[in-house]
């Protein structure tokens, strides 16, 4: 999800929450009878708790912070964490169908990973790119992969890489669909749904 914001933008803010907290207690220390801290010794106490704060963060804690302002999910991007029902819609070779299978999302505040199995296949993520629409400020994201068959023989063997767009609803954050596209010059349509109860915490 960091991808949504500027790096720049980023850095200036953290150095100014850190150098206004510093400020503050320079400040406020002696007000409070606490005499004898050198203002080295505070920007390094600060330094060191700022940088744990923001490992925290990036790690898992934002999923906490989410949860306490759900309102998150819709200013800033949904927590898509969870495993999800899939349905591929396919195209190929003037024949069509669906697919069914489980899509598994881990989603850190620093990358997303997006993996598809189905009885005939295994896909892997190559690339995803979370971004809002300007206009409608829909979440969506950007999805490339490298999918490996699980046929035995060499002759069946269909691996192949992709990429896809995935729109989340308009209406719920537990559907999301998009059009996809391949290297095997096939084309179709995705369905997710995310299972009952399967939004529960991740390890890094």
């Amino acid at each position: 999800m960091i991808n949504l914001f500027s790096i720049t933008k980023l850095f200036v803010a953290f150095a100014l929450i850190y150098f206004v907290i510093i400020t503050g207690l320079i400040y406020l220390l002696p007000k409070v009878g606490v005499s004898g801290v050198s203002e080295t010794r505070v920007a390094f106490s600060v330094g060191s708790f700022f940088e744990l704060l923001l490992v925290y963060i990036f790690a898992s804690g934002w999923r906490k912070i989410w949860a306490v302002f759900p309102s998150l999910n819709t200013q800033l991007f949904p927590d898509l964490n969870g495993e999800w029902n899939a349905k591929i819609y396919w195209n190929w070779n003037g024949n069509s169908g669906c697919k069914e299978g489980v899509v598994y999302i881990k989603q850190y505040f620093i990358k997303i990973s997006v993996d598809l199995v189905t009885d005939e296949s295994e896909s892997k993520t190559l690339m995803v790119k979370p971004f809002k629409n300007s206009e409608s400020d829909q979440a969506s994201f950007y999805y490339m992969y490298h999918s490996e068959s699980k046929a035995t023989s060499y002759e069946n063997k269909k691996d192949h890489k992709g990429a896809a767009i995935l729109h989340l609803s308009h209406d719920s954050r537990n559907i999301m669909s998009g059009n996809y596209f391949t290297d095997r010059e096939t084309f179709g349509h995705y369905v997710f749904e995310r299972k009952a109860g399967s939004l529960q915490p991740i390890t890094p």
